[in-house]
């Protein structure tokens, strides 16, 4: 049986980790959640709320991957797996996972505008 995960980082087409998803699974469509997207460093976190939304991809994988991606994500430590919805194309699909970066509400974090990681593409042109 398949499971539908939401991905916005380093597991998105083209980032440094989206061989995992393009190995272990198939792409259905660009989406968005109701959160905001927040620069740790090297990677984006994502924090569900109401009023913005954060941009990504929708894959179909089988249920066994997702041990690996919790393992990859640093699922209970630095992320949960959560089931929130998607917007795709102007659909609504339920009860997809997604990592949410388990927030310390002290540190204050800063905002990715426009809900889209990373915020610039990288060039590959050679100079």
């Amino acid at each position: 049986m398949n499971e539908i995960v939401f991905v916005y980082g380093t597991l998105k087409s083209g980032q440094r980790a989206g061989w995992m998803m393009s190995r272990n699974g198939e792409k259905i469509a660009n989406g968005t959640v109701s959160g905001k997207l927040i620069d740790l460093g090297a990677f984006p976190g994502l924090i569900r709320c109401d009023g913005q939304q954060a941009h990504g991809e929708v894959w179909s994988v089988e249920r066994g991957v997702l041990s690996l991606l919790d393992s990859y994500e640093g699922e209970g430590v630095l992320y949960d797996r959560v089931k929130v919805d998607v917007t795709c194309e102007g659909q609504v699909i339920q009860d997809v996972w997604a990592y949410e970066y388990r927030t310390d509400s002290s540190w204050e974090h800063k905002e990715i505008e426009g809900g889209f990681w990373p915020e610039k593409k990288l060039s590959t042109t050679l100079l």
